[in-house]
């Protein structure tokens, strides 16, 4: 309620309704702010907050390689997790990427990286790329996949970048059976330090790391 809270008037008021019920209503010796006008003076004023802490681990949806002696690589296989990709190799799907771990102390300039690698038999398709940013509650410091404890997990946006300019040069590469296909290799950039989440998109060309924005939907 702002300045009305502070209203004598409205205390007394409060005062006289609450007694009739039979409560004792107190407030505060002294007359309270507006929280968030106060709040956001004070961060661009004292800037006393310099530093805060994740309270989940933030993870993104990725594939992995396969491994055929490994136990839940193979449990994996059977119940249909196991793709082959556009580079001919087999893919493990539902895994974690983790980007940043819980308990993590970030400052509004920390940047958080994760690296991605998508193929495709059609370069064009690689012109646009997204990744759901998701966060873990559970317990595991570094959780594997997402299908173990599902309920532990929220999408908190959808990350979009304009990969066209770095599709464009890619060049055609060659699998073991003869087929060609494209591969991207990039970054993506995420700032957890502010009031908003930030978004960018890195890839190499010609040999150095080119920036572009992204685009955050939030979930």
């Amino acid at each position: 309620m702002g300045g009305f809270a502070a209203s004598s008037w409205l205390f007394t008021e409060l005062q006289g309704y609450s007694r009739e019920q039979g409560l004792q209503l107190y407030r505060p010796d002294g007359h309270l702010g507006k929280a968030v006008a106060d709040g956001a003076i004070s961060y661009l004023v004292d800037h006393f907050v310099s530093m805060r802490v994740i309270k989940m681990t933030i993870v993104t949806p990725v594939t992995i390689k396969f491994i055929p002696h490994n136990p839940e690589h193979q449990r994996r296989r059977l119940i249909g997790h196991v793709k082959t990709g556009a580079d001919g190799k087999k893919k493990v799907q539902h895994s974690c990427g983790v980007i940043v771990t819980k308990g993590n102390a970030i400052s509004e300039s920390s940047v958080f990286r994760h690296s991605f690698s998508v193929s495709s038999l059609d370069k064009w398709q690689l012109t646009t790329i997204e990744s759901d940013i998701m966060s873990y509650r559970g317990s595991k410091s570094c959780p594997e996949w997402l299908d173990v404890e599902p309920d532990m997990y929220d999408t908190m946006c959808t990350v979009k970048a304009n990969t066209a300019l770095a599709a464009r040069k890619l060049p055609r590469l060659i699998r073991a059976d003869g087929q060609g296909y494209y591969k991207l290799d990039f970054v993506i950039e995420l700032l957890f330090g502010l009031t908003e989440y930030e978004a960018r998109i890195c890839w190499t060309e010609n040999g150095k790391e080119r920036r572009g924005p992204a685009t955050i939907a939030f979930h």
